[in-house]
C-alpha cells in the first residue's frame, strides 16, 4: 500500500530463513509463510469488534498466496464490505474489541510469532538439510 500505514512489522530475519528454507523445500516454506498468516489474523479476529460478531468470525478471507510470491508471501483480511471502516474509525468506542484491530494484531502479536517462527523454521530447516 502506498504511504505510511503505521504497519511496521519487521520481517527481515523471518524472510532470510524462508528464503533459506524454501530452497530447501518451497512447499514447507509457503505452509510456514501461511501459518505466520494465519497467526497473526487469529489475533487480528480476537481484537475486531463483536457488536454482532460478524466482522470477526463469518467474513474471514482465508490467506493466499499473494502474485509474484511463489507462495511465501500471503495476504489475509476481513471480507465485510465495512471492515476498513471499523478498522479505521478510532473515535468509536467499541464495547468488545477494538478499532485498528489488524494493526494492533501486526504490530503487538506479530513480532512473537515471527519470534517463536524463526527458530522452527531453522529447525526443520536444519532437519531437511541432513536428510
Amino acid at each position: 500500500m502506498p504511504g505510511d500505514t503505521g504497519m511496521k512489522l519487521d520481517l527481515s530475519e523471518f524472510t532470510q530463513k524462508l528464503n533459506a528454507f524454501a530452497r530447501v523445500s518451497h512447499d514447507e516454506a509457503g505452509r510456514f509463510a501461511e501459518h505466520v498468516s494465519l497467526a497473526i489474523f487469529s489475533q487480528a479476529q480476537k481484537r475486531a469488534p463483536k457488536k454482532t460478531n460478524f466482522l470477526a468470525q463469518d467474513s474471514a478471507i482465508p490467506p493466499r498466496p499473494v502474485d509474484g510470491t511463489n507462495g511465501l508471501g500471503w495476504e489475509f483480511g476481513f471480507g465485510a464490505h465495512y471492515a476498513a471502516a471499523v478498522h479505521e474509525r478510532s473515535e468509536l468506542r467499541h464495547e468488545n474489541g477494538q478499532s485498528h484491530y489488524m494493526l494492533a494484531a501486526i504490530n503487538e502479536d506479530g513480532p512473537g510469532i515471527i519470534e517463536r517462527a524463526v527458530p522452527l523454521m531453522a529447525q526443520r530447516l536444519a532437519g531437511r538439510a541432513g536428510s
